[in-house]
């Protein structure tokens, strides 16, 4: 499952980039993978852990993960600031 906040940041870089998104999609349909909304519920998650302005995104990721009860697989040390340690595999 990818967070809805995820899969823009993907398709943004896509887009950015002049690139066409195929090979991703491609990968979504090849191992079905849903994309996960962002609900209510994730926005007051991450409301209450008073992310910084740089962290938002991170945040509303981080609130998603919560809600699944999954692991977020990242580079991204920073969701450490929202997830506990066991919740967070840093690659």
């Amino acid at each position: 499952m990818v967070s809805v906040l995820t899969h823009f940041q993907l398709n943004w870089g896509y887009q950015t980039a002049g690139l066409p998104t195929v090979k991703y999609d491609s990968f979504l349909s090849r191992l079905r993978i849903d994309i996960a909304p962002l609900v209510q519920e994730d926005a007051a998650f991450a409301a209450e852990k008073k992310p910084k302005r740089d962290d938002l995104v991170d945040a509303l990721i981080a609130a998603t993960v919560s809600r699944y009860e999954a692991v977020i697989w990242t580079k991204d040390r920073d969701f450490l600031k929202f997830l506990p340690k066991e919740k967070v595999s840093v690659m």
